[in-house]
């Protein structure tokens, strides 16, 4: 993940690297909603998202209290866990 698309795609090019697909990513801090340490937590809040119609291509939690999610609608998903 990048905040600077357009740099890192030319980067990666540069070196020879094919770029297929860029996807936008919802980044939620656990301790923000205070899930922090809950265990079990991740897979209601996809399920959640799949509910609300939601495409979740790839949802993983990550370090740093942080979930990350690979969505149709980062706009939505904001609206709805927010």
């Amino acid at each position: 993940m990048v905040e600077d698309a357009a740099t890192a795609r030319q980067t990666l090019e540069d070196s020879g690297i094919a770029i297929h697909q860029e996807t936008e990513v919802y980044v939620l801090s656990k301790d923000g909603k205070g899930i922090t340490g809950k265990p079990g937590s991740f897979g209601p809040i996809c399920r959640m998202l799949a509910e609300h119609g939601i495409t979740i291509r790839f949802a993983y939690p990550g370090e740093n209290n942080m979930f990350f999610f690979g969505v149709d609608d980062v706009v939505e998903v904001g609206k709805l866990l927010e």
